[in-house]
């Protein structure tokens, strides 16, 4: 699989990571998630949902750094902020992937016109 870097993303996309990974952008004080924290968010996300394994097919070795192991409420704060090793745009990609495969799963749903 090529790697991904930032100038791969086109002007929205760049624009949502930035969104995404901003928590208070309406405050005085916005806050910025390192791009380890939000691979650790994902990771609660992919846990909370099963797909691990799904993610681990699109990024082999990654699920293992990023699996909390757990249910949400029990992870420590601490978890969060542990170094964890990421390509220069690693948090990018998990993004994309992230999107196709929302956008894969809302297609496979039925839908309740």
């Amino acid at each position: 699989m090529k790697k991904m870097k930032i100038s791969d993303l086109d002007q929205d996309e760049a624009r949502f990571l930035s969104r995404v990974m901003t928590m208070g952008a309406g405050t005085s004080l916005p806050v910025v998630m390192q791009p380890s924290e939000f691979a650790r968010l994902v990771g609660v996300i992919y846990r909370d949902n099963g797909k691990g394994p799904e993610l681990e097919a699109e990024h082999p070795g990654l699920w293992m750094q990023i699996d909390p192991g757990r249910d949400y409420y029990e992870i420590p704060e601490s978890w969060f902020m542990e170094p964890l090793r990421l390509g220069p745009s690693e948090h990018a990609a998990l993004l994309m992937t992230g999107i196709k495969q929302i956008k894969a799963m809302l297609n496979k749903s039925p839908r309740s016109d």
